[in-house]
């Protein structure tokens, strides 16, 4: 396009255009758009008419995105270009001479074409927050639907997502008919559960009740969406107007919304949706779990001890089983999660037997986090009455324990005699691999004592002395002010920093009895140790260099050498990160 036409266009100068108005129909930019886009886009209304006077056709040009000049007015904001433009359309053929029926066949059309991502420009203008576009749009054309564009979003899917209830509203309450699809088949109230917005959650619920029960392509309902994000607020919305969607399960897993609550351990939501429908609870996913199983297998503590204590049908819920055949209880002595109310309760059946003919004591498993929570889960077990299954008390074999599906599977089992103390027992492979473990470590915390003796004692010991005269500087090093000095005491604090790391974390290794844990631990300490001696080597060099600095080529030599094994760590070090 002509810098000057263009210039013009964007800048409304009516006069210029007028000069060139030979060249104005043949002008386009790069992108294919015309004076005339050019005009709505930069909100040009004078200049946009004037245009049109000139070349009516240029109405209907698109460009290389199949946008009308209607589409950049309305993403624009631009609503003064265009209801011009739309009038312009509508004006009687008479009116104009060139190719009006090749531009558009009257404002109706208009307002309905759509580029190429299938956006009309109400879709255009909801997207970019345009309040008074958006209520001269459907003013113009209120008979019109809006369907969904390629992405598969209607303008009120566009308002309700975004949590506009003022663009919403204009589109609801002006549009004869309403179309409210969204992405992967949500719908606006999906939208309006996303945006966690209020007024479009109201506004939808009043001008289309059904809603509440639309499934996306997952079979979820907008109920299953607040429940997953905690909307706790939402959720009374939703159960207010309708009490039933609580009931329906999603398409694959079978979850309800207080599933999905319950394993996201939003706990107010759970409140909510139980004090209105205290049956829900008993609803069981496709592996046969309730929400109590639910909760109990993410280890949700407040939320088990509400359930526990505040739920109607409890006695129910602890009796459930899931396809595998394990109540709540089983799957809560396979976790590191105690819950003593779980427990004691009475309808809580200790020997329960699960599909594998395991009770809940025998489901107690030692799964690398903590051997103390399993210590502790037993014993509470045993004190409830929990017993052994028969197998477990004749010793026969048992391949494998079946932990409830998601959650890790546990090669250790804790080994019991009633009423024996509980062990811990691991199979015999593992046993020797933690006791090498262990041996190895044993090494290394003496490595890691050795450097925080060395280190410690030099950072009393400094290189160059003390000063003894009598003043303000008695007692204070000598080599304060020297660079190499400085250096000696940050590496040697940090070999002492990170021996001392080491130490400790072998002290907290030793509480546990897992050896993916130890192995962990024992990495992490490790690494400590090769940075605590890069450290020492670093503090060794430049002490050395701060009080051989007059015999440079004796400073040299002693850190060349010494630079080598800093070079050999540091080498090691990055190979290992």
């Amino acid at each position: 396009m002509d810098s000057t036409i263009w210039q013009a266009a964007i800048s409304g100068d009516i006069a210029t255009l007028k000069k060139n108005k030979d060249k104005l129909a043949s002008q386009a930019t790069p992108t294919n758009n015309t004076v005339l886009h050019l005009a709505c886009q930069f909100g040009n209304l004078a200049c946009a008419r004037e245009i049109l006077s000139m070349h009516p056709s240029l109405l209907g040009c698109l460009n290389a995105r199949h946008e009308t000049a209607l589409h950049l007015a309305a993403r624009a904001g631009n609503d003064r270009c265009v209801k011009a433009l739309v009038d312009f359309s509508c004006a009687p053929v008479d009116r104009d001479i060139e190719g009006r029926g090749a531009a558009a066949e009257g404002g109706r059309d208009m307002l309905r074409m759509v580029n190429e991502d299938q956006d009309t420009p109400l879709h255009e203008a909801v997207r970019y927050n345009h309040p008074s576009t958006v209520r001269t749009l459907v003013q113009l054309d209120p008979e019109f639907m809006h369907p969904a564009n390629a992405a598969g979003e209607t303008p009120v899917y566009l308002a309700a997502e975004r949590g506009d209830n003022y663009l919403l509203s204009s589109i609801v309450n002006s549009c004869k008919s309403v179309a409210y699809g969204g992405p992967d088949g949500r719908t606006a109230l999906h939208g309006a559960i996303i945006s966690n917005s209020k007024g479009c959650t109201a506004t939808l619920l009043e001008s289309n009740p059904a809603l509440i029960k639309e499934k996306d392509a997952n079979g979820q309902t907008p109920l299953h969406y607040a429940a997953c994000n905690g909307y706790t607020r939402r959720v009374s919305q939703l159960l207010y107007k309708d009490r039933s969607s609580a009931y329906v399960a999603d398409k694959d897993d079978k979850n309800t919304p207080l599933h999905m609550a319950a394993s996201r351990g939003h706990l107010e939501v759970v409140k909510t949706i139980m004090s209105s429908c205290p049956d829900s609870g008993e609803m069981v996913n496709v592996r046969g779990q309730n929400v109590l199983h639910i909760a109990v297998e993410h280890e949700k503590k407040k939320m088990i001890e509400f359930i526990v204590r505040s739920c109607q049908v409890i006695n129910n819920l602890l009796v459930q089983k899931d396809v595998d055949g394990n109540t709540p209880l089983h799957v809560l002595a396979a976790s590191d999660c105690l819950v003593p109310e779980l427990i004691h309760h009475q309808m809580a059946d200790k020997q329960a037997l699960n599909n594998d003919r395991l009770t809940p004591l025998d489901m107690v498993t030692y799964n690398g986090k903590s051997a103390v929570a399993a210590k502790q889960i037993a014993e509470v077990l045993k004190e409830a009455g929990a017993t052994l299954s028969l197998q477990r008390l004749t010793g026969e074999d048992i391949d494998e324990v079946r932990a409830p599906e998601g959650q890790m599977r546990a090669p250790e089992v804790v080994q019991m005699r009633a009423p024996e103390i509980v062990q811990i027992r691991a199979p015999d492979d593992e046993k020797s691999a933690i006791a090498r473990l262990k041996k190895v470590a044993d090494t290394h915390l003496i490595v890691a004592a050795l450097i925080a003796t060395v280190t410690f004692t030099a950072g009393f010991t400094l290189p160059g002395g003390y000063n003894q005269s009598e003043g303000l500087k008695q007692g204070m090093a000598i080599l304060t002010r020297e660079a190499a000095f400085r250096a000696f005491i940050i590496s040697d604090s940090l070999g002492l920093a990170f021996s001392t790391m080491a130490i400790f974390i072998y002290f907290i290794a030793a509480h546990y009895e897992g050896k993916q844990a130890l192995i962990k631990f024992y990495m992490l300490a490790a690494s400590c140790i090769k940075f605590a001696v890069l450290a020492m080597m670093v503090a060794f060099l430049t002490g050395t260099y701060a009080v051989l600095a007059h015999a440079s080529a004796l400073a040299i030599s002693t850190c060349v050498i010494g630079s080598t094994i800093c070079a050999f760590l540091a080498y090691s070090l990055a190979s290992e990160n």
